[in-house]
């Protein structure tokens, strides 16, 4: 399970995605979805998904999973907003406020459970039709500000995240990737004691795919 910890002072990092920062935090942190009913709802890690944890420099987060699926249909699941948000963020209801798949585009997520909200932005790096994907990844406040992890002290406030497609027979292997990016010592050990937990939610994520992809084929 992920550790339990306080909120922390909201601080706001550079301006990697070219917005203006605020000067003082927004005082609407309650607003957000808590740690714990986060991980309540996206329940435990599929059986079928093979995470592996790669320690180099830089923690690295790693997730392998095979579809049953063309590659062509599993890309679609993760560039079309409609089939994108059925599956991301298992448990709770995912809005899609923008997903412009190119590099430079942005994809702004909004994740609302109970009445309340928690908002991140994905900036693209590099898209590969059927093949890759790779995007920067921050939590952000409801203005698509950036902002630190209000439930995890030392998260790191922005990961680069790799998504890999590769067709075998039929089939779509999917590896993922996360690590921090640009993060100092404090960020990257955080990110490392929170890796034993990480498979919870993308793995929920992952057995719902599967699931929609059967659908998609009948």
């Amino acid at each position: 399970m992920l550790p339990r910890v306080e909120c922390m002072r909201i601080q706001h990092p550079p301006d990697i995605y070219g917005q203006k920062q605020r000067q003082k935090p927004r005082e609407r942190r309650k607003e957000f979805v808590s740690l714990a009913e986060l991980v309540e709802v996206l329940g435990i890690e599929g059986q079928s998904v093979k995470r592996d944890v790669m320690m180099s420099d830089v923690p690295k987060f790693v997730l392998d999973r095979e579809f049953d699926a063309p590659c062509e249909l599993v890309w679609r699941t993760w560039t079309e907003e409609v089939l994108l948000a059925r599956w991301y963020g298992p448990g709770v209801e995912t809005v899609i406020h923008e997903l412009d798949v190119r590099a430079g585009g942005m994809w702004r997520n909004e994740m609302r459970m109970q009445g309340r909200s928690s908002y991140e932005v994905m900036k693209y790096t590099q898209v590969v039709p059927s093949e890759r994907l790779v995007w920067l990844q921050s939590m952000t406040d409801e203005a698509w500000n950036v902002i630190a992890n209000p439930w995890m002290a030392n998260w790191p406030q922005v990961l680069l995240t790799t998504v890999s497609f590769e067709e075998r027979d039929g089939r779509t292997h999917l590896r993922l990737v996360w690590e921090p990016h640009e993060a100092n010592d404090a960020e990257i050990a955080g990110f490392a004691e929170a890796l034993g937990g990480l498979s919870r939610g993308w793995g929920k994520g992952m057995d719902v795919l599967a699931e929609m992809l059967v659908e998609l084929q009948q």
